[in-house]
């Protein structure tokens, strides 16, 4: 038995060995060998045109038809397909690179689609509330491949560059998302699981700024199984004992952090009669009495019509507008509401990051400390 473990030890050896040498550039797809035939628009100029509430609500539309066209199935098939195939020449699974390739595809979209100049377009104008944006889609989707490569043959390398360090590009956000059972979470009618990939934010009003606390605190405790496993491999690679009680300061205080960036949002302030549009409409009720000024479009705002009507009159007239105009912008234009904002990708990425960054700085430390022991 003794035996057939040492073999069984060797043979993985071996097989961890074949994957860590295949460097980076191995992974690139060949863009020419992709049939872009089932992408509409590719091949006659086509582009992605989106009108909304001004440039923000344009562009916003336009990233989410992006997002749709970058991962057309066909295209994410194919790129896997030949990445595939390359592994499998050396007798490698691609369950093996499976969780990285996801990760890599998705940050290379929203990479594409957040470039400098691959969505324009303009903002309202005129009496017009909406704006434009526009995608060229040929552009995007050869943006899109290269990225992937620059992107994939980074990642590749920083990983296989050592065997000491934490890599975090293969972990499974979509756990963050998932109940205990594995059944994504859904939250106003959102599944949770998809957030990360997909880059979008959940939003809610009138909720208050701590609503979506609780869930991100969820979130976050379903990534601990895979750090706690990322942190006793790196304790083992440096010959450094785990300690728990470490690990899980490290990663409360990363918990702690994350949150604060991934949930913003703001607590509706109490409304009341704003005494400046008091004052305002008294000025101007005092300036149209004075002056017995016609009654204008100029003059007809907040206690300027009262000017019309002279002396004290205007006065107490303009005093009153002001007063009611004053409050109902302080009850509905310049007052807060409540809202709440859940980023999964800076709430994920910041947990990840400054555990990483944290544990890392421990773990050396120790090393260290060790080496200069003996």
């Amino acid at each position: 038995n003794t035996l057939i473990k040492e073999e069984e030890i060797k043979a993985q050896e071996a097989a961890d060995k074949a994957f860590t040498d295949i460097k980076g550039d191995a992974y690139k797809v060949d863009p020419s060998l992709i049939d872009y035939s089932s992408i509409d628009g590719y091949f006659n100029n086509g582009e992605i045109y989106e009108r909304g509430k001004g440039w923000g609500g344009s562009r916003d539309k336009a990233y989410a038809k992006g997002q749709e066209v970058l991962n057309n199935s066909n295209l994410k098939s194919q790129m896997k397909a030949q990445i595939e195939s390359m592994l499998e020449a050396k007798g490698i699974p691609f369950e093996k690179i499976e969780t990285v390739f996801e990760n890599i595809y998705n940050q290379s979209v929203q990479d594409t689609l957040n470039a400098e100049g691959m969505i324009t377009g303009r903002g309202a104008r005129g009496l017009s509330k909406k704006g434009k944006a526009y995608i060229n889609i040929k552009n995007m989707v050869d943006s899109f491949v290269n990225t992937f490569n620059t992107n994939i043959a980074k990642a590749i390398d920083e990983m296989n560059a050592s065997d000491k360090d934490m890599d975090t590009i293969d972990l499974d956000y979509t756990q963050a998302g998932k109940d205990e059972n594995g059944n994504p979470i859904t939250q106003d009618g959102v599944d949770i699981s998809t957030l990360y990939a997909s880059g979008k934010t959940l939003t809610t009003k009138k909720k208050g700024e701590d609503y979506y606390v609780s869930l991100a605190e969820k979130m976050i405790d379903n990534m601990k199984s895979q750090l706690l496993k990322k942190a006793k491999a790196m304790c083992d690679a440096n010959g450094v004992t785990f300690d728990n009680k470490v690990f899980d300061t490290m990663f409360n205080n990363a918990k702690s952090i994350a949150i604060n960036k991934g949930v913003t949002g703001v607590n509706a302030e109490g409304a009341s009669v704003s005494f400046g549009g008091i004052a305002a409409g008294t000025g101007a009720g005092v300036a149209g009495g004075v002056a017995h000024a016609a009654i204008t479009v100029a003059a007809a705002k907040a206690g300027g019509l009262a000017g019309s009507f002279g002396g004290p009159a205007g006065i107490a007239i303009g005093a009153g507008i002001g007063a009611i105009v004053g409050g109902i912008a302080s009850l509905f234009g310049s007052g807060n509401h409540s809202s709440c904002t859940l980023d999964t990708k800076t709430l994920l990425d910041t947990l990840t990051n400054e555990f990483k960054t944290n544990y890392t700085a421990w773990v050396e430390a120790e090393a260290a400390e060790a080496k200069n022991k003996k």
